[in-house]
Protein backbone atom coordinates (compact mmCIF):
# COMPACT_ATOMS: atom_id res chain seq x y z
CA UNK A 1 0.00 0.00 0.00
CA UNK A 2 1.37 3.46 -0.80
CA UNK A 3 0.27 6.41 0.67
CA UNK A 4 0.71 10.62 0.65
CA UNK A 5 -1.10 13.31 -0.67
CA UNK A 6 -3.11 14.20 -3.33
CA UNK A 7 -4.13 17.47 -5.12
CA UNK A 8 -8.03 16.79 -6.30
CA UNK A 9 -10.93 19.02 -6.29
CA UNK A 10 -9.03 22.25 -5.43
CA UNK A 11 -8.10 20.80 -2.32
CA UNK A 12 -5.22 18.74 -0.53
CA UNK A 13 -6.71 15.15 0.12
CA UNK A 14 -4.74 11.79 1.49
CA UNK A 15 -4.36 9.07 -1.02
CA UNK A 16 -4.23 5.02 -0.35
CA UNK A 17 -2.87 3.49 -3.56
CA UNK A 18 -3.11 -0.49 -3.71
CA UNK A 19 -0.59 -1.91 -6.54
CA UNK A 20 -2.37 -5.15 -7.17
CA UNK A 21 -5.74 -3.99 -8.03
CA UNK A 22 -5.01 -0.07 -9.27
CA UNK A 23 -7.10 1.47 -7.06
CA UNK A 24 -6.69 4.73 -5.23
CA UNK A 25 -8.91 6.03 -2.73
CA UNK A 26 -9.02 9.74 -2.05
CA UNK A 27 -10.62 11.36 1.09
CA UNK A 28 -10.88 15.02 1.66
CA UNK A 29 -9.17 15.73 4.59
CA UNK A 30 -9.12 19.22 4.75
CA UNK A 31 -12.11 20.17 7.99
CA UNK A 32 -12.32 16.46 9.18
CA UNK A 33 -13.06 18.18 12.70
CA UNK A 34 -16.12 19.34 11.83
CA UNK A 35 -19.02 16.61 12.06
CA UNK A 36 -21.09 16.41 8.98
CA UNK A 37 -24.68 17.71 9.57
CA UNK A 38 -27.31 15.29 10.76
CA UNK A 39 -29.26 15.51 7.60
CA UNK A 40 -25.87 14.55 5.69
CA UNK A 41 -24.66 11.90 8.74
CA UNK A 42 -27.66 10.10 8.08
CA UNK A 43 -28.16 10.27 4.51
CA UNK A 44 -27.78 7.29 2.58
CA UNK A 45 -24.35 7.40 0.10
CA UNK A 46 -25.23 6.84 -3.48
CA UNK A 47 -22.19 6.03 -5.53
CA UNK A 48 -22.06 8.31 -8.75
CA UNK A 49 -19.75 8.60 -11.48
CA UNK A 50 -17.32 12.08 -11.57
CA UNK A 51 -16.79 13.15 -15.05
CA UNK A 52 -13.77 12.17 -16.18
CA UNK A 53 -12.21 14.50 -18.58
CA UNK A 54 -11.63 16.56 -15.51
CA UNK A 55 -9.60 13.78 -13.41
CA UNK A 56 -7.47 12.17 -15.93
CA UNK A 57 -4.09 13.03 -14.54
CA UNK A 58 -3.96 13.50 -10.59
CA UNK A 59 -0.53 14.85 -9.13
CA UNK A 60 0.66 13.45 -5.96
CA UNK A 61 3.81 12.95 -3.84
CA UNK A 62 4.04 9.73 -1.48
CA UNK A 63 4.68 10.56 2.51
CA UNK A 64 7.68 7.90 2.54
CA UNK A 65 9.78 8.96 -0.08
CA UNK A 66 8.47 12.76 -1.09
CA UNK A 67 8.20 11.03 -4.55
CA UNK A 68 6.08 12.73 -7.10
CA UNK A 69 3.86 10.66 -8.58
CA UNK A 70 1.10 11.47 -11.72
CA UNK A 71 -2.00 9.03 -11.24
CA UNK A 72 -3.90 8.18 -14.79
CA UNK A 73 -7.32 8.04 -13.98
CA UNK A 74 -9.77 5.43 -16.19
CA UNK A 75 -12.56 5.91 -14.01
CA UNK A 76 -13.72 7.85 -10.76
CA UNK A 77 -16.53 7.50 -8.19
CA UNK A 78 -17.78 9.37 -4.95
CA UNK A 79 -18.54 6.47 -2.32
CA UNK A 80 -18.73 9.04 0.73
CA UNK A 81 -19.49 11.96 1.89
CA UNK A 82 -15.79 12.79 1.24
CA UNK A 83 -14.34 9.97 -0.25
CA UNK A 84 -13.72 9.11 -3.72
CA UNK A 85 -12.71 5.65 -5.38
CA UNK A 86 -10.38 5.76 -9.03
CA UNK A 87 -9.68 2.90 -10.77
CA UNK A 88 -6.21 3.69 -12.80
CA UNK A 89 -5.11 2.81 -16.52
CA UNK A 90 -1.54 3.77 -15.26
CA UNK A 91 1.17 5.58 -12.86
CA UNK A 92 4.33 7.04 -12.79
CA UNK A 93 6.77 7.40 -9.73
CA UNK A 94 8.84 10.02 -10.61
CA UNK A 95 12.87 9.36 -9.36
CA UNK A 96 13.00 13.36 -8.97
CA UNK A 97 10.70 16.39 -10.16
CA UNK A 98 8.16 15.87 -12.34
CA UNK A 99 9.41 16.18 -16.53
CA UNK A 100 9.25 14.71 -19.62
CA UNK A 101 10.73 11.63 -21.14
CA UNK A 102 11.75 10.97 -24.85
CA UNK A 103 12.43 7.20 -24.48
CA UNK A 104 10.92 4.15 -22.79
CA UNK A 105 13.07 0.79 -21.51
CA UNK A 106 10.92 -2.57 -21.41
CA UNK A 107 12.50 -5.68 -19.21
CA UNK A 108 10.55 -8.72 -19.20
CA UNK A 109 11.53 -12.24 -18.77
CA UNK A 110 11.03 -12.96 -22.44
CA UNK A 111 12.97 -10.53 -23.83
CA UNK A 112 16.56 -12.15 -22.12
CA UNK A 113 16.26 -15.12 -24.99
CA UNK A 114 14.89 -13.00 -27.84
CA UNK A 115 18.16 -11.13 -27.62
CA UNK A 116 19.92 -13.32 -25.88
CA UNK A 117 22.15 -12.57 -22.89
CA UNK A 118 24.62 -15.18 -23.85
CA UNK A 119 26.46 -13.50 -26.40
CA UNK A 120 27.71 -10.84 -23.31
CA UNK A 121 29.81 -13.38 -22.26
CA UNK A 122 33.14 -13.58 -24.85
CA UNK A 123 35.17 -15.52 -22.43
CA UNK A 124 35.56 -17.91 -19.57
CA UNK A 125 38.70 -19.07 -17.77
CA UNK A 126 38.97 -21.20 -14.73
CA UNK A 127 42.36 -22.31 -13.75
CA UNK A 128 43.36 -25.36 -11.08
CA UNK A 129 43.95 -22.89 -8.25
CA UNK A 130 40.39 -21.67 -7.91
CA UNK A 131 41.62 -18.26 -9.93
CA UNK A 132 39.16 -17.50 -12.89
CA UNK A 133 38.30 -15.14 -15.24
CA UNK A 134 35.06 -14.02 -16.97
CA UNK A 135 35.35 -11.22 -19.92
CA UNK A 136 32.02 -9.60 -21.12
CA UNK A 137 31.85 -8.26 -24.69
CA UNK A 138 31.77 -4.58 -25.16
CA UNK A 139 28.16 -2.95 -25.41
CA UNK A 140 28.75 -2.19 -29.36
CA UNK A 141 29.09 -5.89 -30.48
CA UNK A 142 25.51 -6.77 -27.71
CA UNK A 143 23.01 -3.74 -29.31
CA UNK A 144 20.90 -4.22 -32.22
CA UNK A 145 19.38 -1.36 -33.54
CA UNK A 146 16.22 -0.58 -35.26
CA UNK A 147 13.28 1.73 -36.37
CA UNK A 148 9.86 1.37 -37.28
CA UNK A 149 6.85 3.53 -37.49
CA UNK A 150 3.59 3.59 -35.17
CA UNK A 151 0.71 6.37 -35.26
CA UNK A 152 2.78 7.86 -38.22
CA UNK A 153 5.69 8.81 -35.18
CA UNK A 154 9.12 7.78 -35.80
CA UNK A 155 10.75 5.57 -33.03
CA UNK A 156 13.95 4.43 -33.31
CA UNK A 157 15.04 1.33 -31.15
CA UNK A 158 17.63 -0.93 -29.79
CA UNK A 159 18.11 -4.16 -28.00
CA UNK A 160 21.02 -4.55 -25.78
CA UNK A 161 22.49 -6.12 -22.53
CA UNK A 162 22.73 -4.52 -19.27
CA UNK A 163 24.88 -5.40 -16.80
CA UNK A 164 24.96 -5.38 -12.78
CA UNK A 165 27.88 -6.85 -10.46
CA UNK A 166 25.99 -7.23 -6.25
CA UNK A 167 27.13 -9.02 -3.60
CA UNK A 168 23.74 -9.73 -2.30
CA UNK A 169 23.13 -12.51 -4.84
CA UNK A 170 24.32 -16.05 -5.07
CA UNK A 171 24.60 -15.19 -8.92
CA UNK A 172 26.97 -11.91 -8.33
CA UNK A 173 26.70 -11.24 -12.06
CA UNK A 174 23.44 -9.96 -13.50
CA UNK A 175 22.61 -9.64 -17.02
CA UNK A 176 19.04 -8.35 -18.73
CA UNK A 177 18.38 -7.48 -22.05
CA UNK A 178 16.48 -4.52 -22.69
CA UNK A 179 14.19 -3.02 -25.16
CA UNK A 180 14.54 0.45 -25.37
CA UNK A 181 11.74 3.03 -27.66
CA UNK A 182 12.95 6.04 -28.11
CA UNK A 183 10.60 9.12 -29.68
CA UNK A 184 10.21 13.00 -29.38
CA UNK A 185 10.11 14.38 -26.09
CA UNK A 186 6.80 14.20 -24.50
CA UNK A 187 4.62 14.47 -21.40
CA UNK A 188 1.50 12.48 -22.99
CA UNK A 189 1.70 9.04 -21.73
CA UNK A 190 -0.55 7.51 -24.68
CA UNK A 191 2.51 7.34 -27.03
CA UNK A 192 4.08 4.57 -23.82
CA UNK A 193 1.20 2.72 -22.96
CA UNK A 194 0.84 2.03 -26.96
CA UNK A 195 4.27 0.59 -27.17
CA UNK A 196 3.86 -1.48 -24.09
CA UNK A 197 0.61 -3.05 -25.94
CA UNK A 198 2.75 -3.54 -28.99
CA UNK A 199 5.87 -5.23 -27.06
CA UNK A 200 3.04 -7.60 -25.45
CA UNK A 201 2.07 -8.47 -28.40
CA UNK A 202 5.32 -8.70 -30.14
CA UNK A 203 5.54 -11.16 -26.56
CA UNK A 204 2.68 -13.50 -27.81
CA UNK A 205 3.70 -14.12 -30.98
CA UNK A 206 7.41 -14.76 -30.77
CA UNK A 207 6.67 -17.35 -27.40
CA UNK A 208 3.02 -18.78 -28.80
CA UNK A 209 1.40 -18.35 -25.44
CA UNK A 210 -0.04 -15.09 -23.51
CA UNK A 211 1.70 -15.11 -20.45
CA UNK A 212 4.89 -13.25 -20.86
CA UNK A 213 5.86 -11.13 -18.07
CA UNK A 214 7.27 -7.92 -17.80
CA UNK A 215 9.10 -6.59 -14.78
CA UNK A 216 10.25 -3.31 -15.28
CA UNK A 217 8.92 0.09 -17.12
CA UNK A 218 11.48 2.72 -17.17
CA UNK A 219 10.85 5.79 -18.74
CA UNK A 220 13.89 8.11 -19.59
CA UNK A 221 15.21 11.48 -20.82
CA UNK A 222 18.33 12.32 -22.54
CA UNK A 223 21.45 14.84 -21.56
CA UNK A 224 24.56 15.17 -23.61
CA UNK A 225 23.55 12.31 -25.73
CA UNK A 226 23.38 10.07 -22.63
CA UNK A 227 19.63 8.57 -21.68
CA UNK A 228 18.90 8.58 -17.48
CA UNK A 229 15.61 7.68 -15.57
CA UNK A 230 13.43 9.95 -14.83
CA UNK A 231 10.54 7.48 -13.37
CA UNK A 232 8.97 3.91 -13.24
CA UNK A 233 6.01 3.29 -15.12
CA UNK A 234 3.29 1.15 -13.93
CA UNK A 235 0.58 0.03 -16.22
CA UNK A 236 -2.79 -1.87 -15.06
CA UNK A 237 -3.08 -6.21 -16.43
CA UNK A 238 0.67 -6.17 -17.55
CA UNK A 239 1.64 -8.93 -15.71
CA UNK A 240 0.15 -12.45 -15.19
CA UNK A 241 -0.50 -14.01 -12.13
CA UNK A 242 1.90 -16.90 -13.05
CA UNK A 243 5.18 -16.71 -14.61
CA UNK A 244 6.17 -19.48 -17.15
CA UNK A 245 8.92 -22.21 -16.35
CA UNK A 246 12.02 -20.71 -17.22
CA UNK A 247 13.41 -24.01 -19.34
CA UNK A 248 9.83 -22.50 -21.51
CA UNK A 249 10.86 -19.33 -21.84
CA UNK A 250 14.60 -19.83 -22.68
CA UNK A 251 14.05 -22.72 -25.08
CA UNK A 252 10.58 -22.07 -26.92
CA UNK A 253 11.13 -19.09 -28.10
CA UNK A 254 11.61 -17.02 -31.96
CA UNK A 255 14.77 -15.73 -31.34
CA UNK A 256 16.00 -12.33 -32.82
CA UNK A 257 19.12 -13.30 -35.29
CA UNK A 258 16.36 -15.39 -36.97
CA UNK A 259 14.15 -12.43 -37.61
CA UNK A 260 16.79 -9.94 -38.02
CA UNK A 261 16.44 -7.58 -40.67
CA UNK A 262 12.13 -8.25 -40.59
CA UNK A 263 11.92 -7.36 -36.71
CA UNK A 264 11.04 -3.45 -37.90
CA UNK A 265 7.96 -5.45 -40.34
CA UNK A 266 6.89 -7.42 -37.93
CA UNK A 267 6.98 -4.42 -35.30
CA UNK A 268 4.76 -2.32 -38.06
CA UNK A 269 2.40 -5.60 -38.79
CA UNK A 270 1.55 -6.07 -35.22
CA UNK A 271 0.91 -2.37 -34.40
CA UNK A 272 -1.38 -2.52 -37.93
CA UNK A 273 -3.12 -5.21 -36.30
CA UNK A 274 -2.12 -7.01 -39.37
CA UNK A 275 -0.70 -9.87 -37.00
CA UNK A 276 -3.83 -12.09 -35.38
CA UNK A 277 -3.16 -12.84 -32.33
CA UNK A 278 -6.35 -13.48 -30.13
CA UNK A 279 -6.25 -17.13 -30.51
CA UNK A 280 -2.70 -17.98 -28.88
CA UNK A 281 -2.72 -19.86 -26.12
CA UNK A 282 -3.05 -18.37 -22.57
CA UNK A 283 0.13 -20.69 -21.64
CA UNK A 284 2.31 -23.58 -22.97
CA UNK A 285 0.08 -26.03 -20.67
CA UNK A 286 -2.89 -24.72 -22.63
CA UNK A 287 -1.14 -25.22 -25.88
CA UNK A 288 -0.95 -28.99 -24.97
CA UNK A 289 -4.40 -29.50 -24.44
CA UNK A 290 -6.75 -30.28 -27.38
CA UNK A 291 -10.23 -28.84 -26.86
CA UNK A 292 -13.52 -27.92 -29.11
CA UNK A 293 -12.83 -24.30 -28.03
CA UNK A 294 -8.86 -24.27 -28.53
CA UNK A 295 -9.15 -25.78 -31.86
CA UNK A 296 -12.15 -23.31 -32.99
CA UNK A 297 -9.87 -20.71 -31.74
CA UNK A 298 -6.77 -21.78 -34.04
CA UNK A 299 -8.82 -22.68 -37.02
CA UNK A 300 -10.17 -19.31 -36.09
CA UNK A 301 -6.45 -17.75 -36.25
CA UNK A 302 -5.92 -19.16 -39.25
CA UNK A 303 -8.53 -17.95 -41.09
CA UNK A 304 -8.16 -14.80 -39.86
CA UNK A 305 -4.44 -14.61 -40.95
CA UNK A 306 -5.31 -16.24 -44.09
CA UNK A 307 -7.42 -13.02 -45.02
CA UNK A 308 -4.70 -10.17 -43.38
CA UNK A 309 -1.81 -12.24 -45.48
CA UNK A 310 -3.75 -12.94 -48.47
CA UNK A 311 -6.06 -10.16 -49.04
CA UNK A 312 -6.73 -9.19 -52.67
CA UNK A 313 -6.45 -5.31 -53.21
CA UNK A 314 -4.39 -4.32 -56.37
CA UNK A 315 -4.45 -5.93 -59.61
CA UNK A 316 -0.71 -7.42 -58.98
CA UNK A 317 -1.73 -8.93 -55.89
CA UNK A 318 -4.72 -10.75 -58.09
CA UNK A 319 -2.63 -11.67 -60.47
CA UNK A 320 -0.28 -13.37 -58.32
CA UNK A 321 -2.78 -14.53 -56.28
CA UNK A 322 -4.54 -16.31 -59.31
CA UNK A 323 -1.13 -17.56 -60.15
CA UNK A 324 -0.21 -19.09 -57.39
CA UNK A 325 -3.76 -20.61 -57.06
CA UNK A 326 -3.60 -22.32 -60.49
CA UNK A 327 -0.03 -23.99 -59.43
CA UNK A 328 -2.74 -25.47 -56.67
CA UNK A 329 -4.74 -26.20 -59.14
CA UNK A 330 -2.12 -28.08 -61.64
CA UNK A 331 -0.81 -30.03 -58.79
CA UNK A 332 -3.87 -31.59 -57.84
CA UNK A 333 -4.77 -32.00 -62.09
CA UNK A 334 -1.36 -33.84 -62.08
CA UNK A 335 -1.79 -36.35 -58.61
CA UNK A 336 -5.43 -36.97 -59.77
CA UNK A 337 -3.68 -38.27 -63.55
CA UNK A 338 -0.72 -40.09 -62.07
CA UNK A 339 -2.55 -42.56 -59.07
CA UNK A 340 -4.90 -44.95 -59.45
CA UNK A 341 -8.86 -46.34 -57.19
CA UNK A 342 -9.15 -44.45 -54.18
CA UNK A 343 -6.27 -42.17 -54.29
CA UNK A 344 -7.27 -41.18 -57.84
CA UNK A 345 -11.10 -40.10 -56.68
CA UNK A 346 -9.10 -38.37 -53.07
CA UNK A 347 -7.57 -35.81 -55.81
CA UNK A 348 -10.59 -35.62 -58.12
CA UNK A 349 -12.90 -34.41 -54.95
CA UNK A 350 -9.68 -32.22 -54.02
CA UNK A 351 -9.35 -30.52 -56.92
CA UNK A 352 -13.15 -30.23 -57.12
CA UNK A 353 -13.63 -28.62 -54.21
CA UNK A 354 -10.85 -26.20 -54.53
CA UNK A 355 -12.74 -25.05 -58.06
CA UNK A 356 -15.98 -24.93 -56.78
CA UNK A 357 -15.49 -22.60 -53.31
CA UNK A 358 -12.11 -21.03 -53.27
CA UNK A 359 -12.91 -19.18 -49.95
CA UNK A 360 -13.66 -22.71 -48.15
CA UNK A 361 -11.61 -23.39 -45.51
CA UNK A 362 -10.29 -26.56 -46.86
CA UNK A 363 -9.38 -24.97 -50.13
CA UNK A 364 -7.35 -21.96 -48.09
CA UNK A 365 -5.63 -24.58 -46.07
CA UNK A 366 -4.64 -26.69 -49.17
CA UNK A 367 -3.29 -23.34 -50.96
CA UNK A 368 -1.83 -22.10 -48.22
CA UNK A 369 0.13 -25.36 -47.47
CA UNK A 370 1.16 -25.68 -50.93
CA UNK A 371 2.22 -22.28 -50.85
CA UNK A 372 4.55 -22.92 -47.18
CA UNK A 373 5.11 -26.44 -48.62
CA UNK A 374 9.41 -25.85 -48.52
CA UNK A 375 8.66 -24.62 -45.14
CA UNK A 376 6.82 -27.28 -43.57
CA UNK A 377 7.21 -30.43 -45.42
CA UNK A 378 10.10 -32.06 -42.71
CA UNK A 379 7.94 -31.50 -40.06
CA UNK A 380 4.86 -32.52 -41.54
CA UNK A 381 6.82 -35.93 -42.73
CA UNK A 382 8.75 -36.55 -39.65
CA UNK A 383 5.46 -36.03 -37.41
CA UNK A 384 3.10 -38.09 -39.28
CA UNK A 385 5.73 -40.66 -40.07
CA UNK A 386 6.71 -41.02 -36.70
CA UNK A 387 3.33 -42.42 -36.07
CA UNK A 388 2.59 -44.95 -38.88
CA UNK A 389 0.31 -42.79 -40.17
CA UNK A 390 0.40 -43.63 -44.12
CA UNK A 391 1.43 -40.70 -46.64
CA UNK A 392 -2.32 -40.85 -48.47
CA UNK A 393 -3.43 -39.84 -44.62
CA UNK A 394 -1.08 -36.42 -44.35
CA UNK A 395 -1.32 -34.75 -47.70
CA UNK A 396 -2.00 -31.13 -47.71
CA UNK A 397 -6.23 -32.20 -49.32
CA UNK A 398 -6.58 -34.64 -46.83
CA UNK A 399 -5.79 -32.69 -43.63
CA UNK A 400 -7.60 -29.60 -44.81
CA UNK A 401 -10.67 -31.91 -45.68
CA UNK A 402 -10.62 -32.95 -41.49
CA UNK A 403 -9.90 -29.59 -40.52
CA UNK A 404 -13.01 -28.18 -42.43
CA UNK A 405 -15.10 -31.19 -41.15
CA UNK A 406 -14.36 -30.54 -37.54
CA UNK A 407 -14.79 -26.99 -37.54
CA UNK A 408 -17.91 -26.75 -39.11
CA UNK A 409 -18.72 -29.86 -36.37
CA UNK A 410 -18.02 -28.23 -33.51
CA UNK A 411 -19.38 -24.48 -35.02
CA UNK A 412 -22.38 -25.49 -35.37
CA UNK A 413 -22.64 -27.02 -31.71
CA UNK A 414 -21.68 -30.26 -31.94
CA UNK A 415 -19.29 -30.15 -28.98
CA UNK A 416 -19.70 -34.14 -28.35
CA UNK A 417 -18.07 -35.24 -31.69
CA UNK A 418 -15.29 -37.67 -30.73
CA UNK A 419 -12.25 -36.37 -32.08
CA UNK A 420 -10.57 -38.56 -34.66
CA UNK A 421 -6.84 -39.71 -33.70
CA UNK A 422 -5.74 -37.62 -37.14
CA UNK A 423 -6.73 -34.43 -35.51
CA UNK A 424 -4.20 -34.60 -33.37
CA UNK A 425 -1.58 -34.30 -35.70
CA UNK A 426 -3.45 -32.05 -37.74
CA UNK A 427 -4.03 -29.16 -35.27
CA UNK A 428 0.08 -28.44 -35.34
CA UNK A 429 0.35 -28.33 -38.77
CA UNK A 430 -2.49 -25.23 -38.75
CA UNK A 431 -0.63 -23.77 -36.10
CA UNK A 432 2.58 -23.73 -38.15
CA UNK A 433 1.23 -22.94 -41.45
CA UNK A 434 -0.15 -19.45 -39.29
CA UNK A 435 3.72 -18.88 -38.36
CA UNK A 436 5.01 -19.95 -41.63
CA UNK A 437 2.61 -17.59 -43.31
CA UNK A 438 3.61 -14.62 -41.28
CA UNK A 439 7.20 -14.63 -41.67
CA UNK A 440 6.72 -15.20 -45.31
CA UNK A 441 4.68 -12.26 -45.13
CA UNK A 442 7.29 -9.95 -43.32
CA UNK A 443 10.19 -11.40 -45.48
CA UNK A 444 11.89 -13.97 -43.33
CA UNK A 445 13.76 -16.48 -45.20
CA UNK A 446 12.96 -20.02 -45.91
CA UNK A 447 15.77 -21.46 -43.72
CA UNK A 448 14.94 -18.82 -40.98
CA UNK A 449 11.63 -19.58 -41.09
CA UNK A 450 12.23 -23.14 -40.64
CA UNK A 451 14.73 -22.41 -37.71
CA UNK A 452 11.28 -20.42 -36.09
CA UNK A 453 9.18 -22.97 -36.29
CA UNK A 454 11.54 -25.66 -35.32
CA UNK A 455 12.61 -24.07 -31.68
CA UNK A 456 9.23 -22.53 -30.95
CA UNK A 457 7.35 -25.61 -31.15
CA UNK A 458 10.62 -27.75 -30.28
CA UNK A 459 10.50 -29.99 -32.69
CA UNK A 460 14.00 -31.12 -32.26
CA UNK A 461 15.57 -30.82 -36.02
CA UNK A 462 18.98 -30.24 -36.07
CA UNK A 463 19.26 -26.95 -38.48
CA UNK A 464 22.65 -25.45 -37.89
Amino acid sequence: MLTGLVDFNGKTCVFKLDKESFTLTIEDIEEREKLPSLIEAFMPIVERTEAIKDYETLIAKDFEKSKIIHFHINSLRAVGHKTHLASLKSYIIFDGSETSFDSLQIRANELDWFHDIGIALHQYKNYEDGEGELLLSDFDKTTEEFEFTISDKLIKGNLSISREVTRQSQNPLILNSNLDYRFEETTDISLASDLVSLTRDLLKFISYRKNSHINKLILKNHFDHEYYSIGELHIRNIQTEEKEKESVIRERIIAYPLLSSSFTKLLEKVSMKEVYLRHIPEDFKSNNTITPARFIMATAGFEWQFEISHKIKSEENKMKYEKERNEVLEFLEGKYKETTGKEKKFFKNSKRLFEENPSQLAANIIWALKKSDDVLKDFIRSMYKMNEIPEEIFKHAAIAQRIAKYRNAFAHGNLDLEFNRLIIFDLPVLEWLYYAMILEDIGVSTENAKKSINNLFDLNFNYQ
